[in-house]
This record gives C-alpha cells, structure tokens and sequence, in this order.
C-alpha cells in the first residue's frame, strides 16, 4: 500500500510538469497570453511586465537553436517535486494521518464596472476627463498592438507603453525573429470593457480597465507559411486587465489627439500618432502628457 502511494505520486508529479512544461511552450499573442486552447480561450495567462514568458520558456525548456528538449533547469526541479511528494508520502503513511490538500480556489469573478464612479472621482482635477474616452482609447491602443505584434515592429506603439514594457514585448518579438515564426492576431474585435480601478498616489495616477475581445490567433513559419500552431479559422475569447498610469497633474485633452512639445527639442507633433519625435527622432514618453499603458494580465 505504502509502495503504491509513491507510485501514484511520482505520476502525478511528472503528470503536472509535463503539462505545466507544455503550456509555457505554446504560449502566444500579444505578451503571449493565449495556449492555443479551445475556441473559448485558455486558462494561462502572465504578467507583461513581470519579464514575459520567454525567460521562464528558457529556464524549463532548451528552445535555442537545434533544442527541443527539456533544461537542466527543468530536470533539476522536476526531481525536486518528486522528492518532496515521496517525503510527505512515507510521512503521512508513518503516522496514519490525513493531511488535506489545498483547497480548490474558485475561479475569480470578472471586475466590477465602476465606470460612473472612477470618472466622478477623476472629474474633481481633470474636468474634461470621461470614462467613454478612457475605454475608447484603450479599446484603439489594444487594437494597435495586436497589429503591431502581427508585423514584428513594436516600435510603431512606442509612444503607448512605458519603457519596462516596450522593452519586454520587443525582447519577445526579438525571440520570434530568431526563430523565424509569426505569431498572426487577426479580426480583432473588442466586445466589451470599462473602468475596474483607480490610485493617485499624488506622483503617478493609476486607471484599471477591463477588456474583453475576440481574435484569431495562430503561429506560421516564416520560410513554408504554414501554420504550426493554432488554426486560423479558430476564435478565441481573451479577458485582460490594462493598467494605465500617468503623471499626477496631467489634464485630459479636449481634442481626440494631443498635440504636445518634444520634450527633447521643443517641436510641436501628435503624441498619438508615432513614438517618435518627426524632427529629432528621439522618443516621447506619454506619460508625461497622457495615458500610457504599463501593465496588462490575463484575467481567468
């Protein structure tokens, strides 16, 4: 009986790795959220500013040049789970005591829409400031990346990230170039989304939003075309949550576009328009003059 329950533990310990293994490795859009799952969407998701999924793809799995197998990295803490799940199984047996596992945690409740409220406590220093204008504007900025994504040139939405972030999701799409793939997102649409939270800490001001939105999502080869994974006729329902942040004080434009000052020479050019100043080339950061997305998870 003893022997039986290490037995089932080591499977199931390789069970989970192996599948855990799997899922970081088909990852995918933008910030490579989506596991090419059922049309509903999956259940992986990360945090784009927490370093992107590339680095934990490497650590567990040999995805270089020639690799298609398993890390060190990935042996090491596999023979680690094993371990611990045998020393808690020969502990359980010796003293014939129950230890109960974790609870099973219930799927988290999608945000709640606040848009009445965060607008109202917005409009008491930024009177031109409206919820409308809040979604509509993270409803284009996520269009925009997913466009961006599909062409591998994430310098043409510059000017909508913080630095942290831009530099993440160019590093991912750096990886995609190396390995001579595209990850194509396309017929997006935005189904649903509306203000979730908001912070001023009196130096950054801090606005949550939730978006709903349906793609399709699917990796091609670079040399054939063909598709290598997902399906191109396959639609995926994503939820996410976007964080905006800019700098306390900033007011909200009463024109769609912000025409500001380059911080850099002083010339006149639309923030929203390009990430780069058209006379000196250097880049604007928007969070000085606007929102600017800073951070994006995937909300399950």
């Amino acid at each position: 009986m003893k022997r039986s329950k290490i037995k089932i533990s080591i499977i199931l310990a390789a069970v989970i790795c192996l599948c855990f293994l799997f899922v970081i490795c088909a990852s995918a859009d933008v910030g490579n959220f989506n596991d090419w799952g059922d049309g509903g969407g999956s259940d992986w998701g990360g945090d784009w500013s927490g370093g992107g999924d590339s680095f934990i793809t490497d650590m567990f799995w040999n995805t270089g040049s020639g690799g298609n197998g398993i890390s060190v990295i990935g042996i090491i803490i596999f023979v680690v789970v094993v371990f611990v799940i045998i020393k808690r199984s020969k502990g359980n047996t010796r003293t014939g005591t129950f230890t109960p596992g974790t609870p099973v945690q219930m799927m988290p409740s999608l945000p709640v829409n606040r848009n009445d409220a965060i607008e109202a406590e917005i409009k008491q220093k930024d009177p031109e400031f409206t919820s409308e204008k809040a979604v509509g504007y993270a409803n284009e900025v996520f269009v925009k990346l997913q466009e961006a994504w599909t062409k591998r040139d994430w310098h043409i939405v510059r000017v909508f990230e913080s630095e942290a972030l831009f530099n993440v999701h160019n590093a991912q799409l750096d990886e995609y170039k190396r390995n001579k793939q595209t990850n194509v997102i396309e017929r997006v649409c935005v189904n649903n989304s509306y203000l979730c939270g908001y912070q001023n800490d009196g130096t950054k001001e801090r606005l949550d939003i939730f978006l709903e939105a349906a793609m399709n999502d699917y990796l091609t080869d670079d040399l054939t075309g063909k598709v290598v994974k997902g399906n191109k006729d396959t639609r995926y329902t994503m939820r996410y949550k976007l964080e905006f942040i800019r700098s306390s004080g900033v007011k909200t434009s009463v024109s769609q576009q912000t025409t500001t000052n380059c911080p850099n020479c002083g010339a006149p050019t639309e923030i929203t328009s390009s990430g780069q100043c058209e006379y000196c080339h250097s880049v604007i950061t928007t969070g000085d003059h606007g929102w600017v997305l800073n951070r994006m998870e995937r909300v399950r």
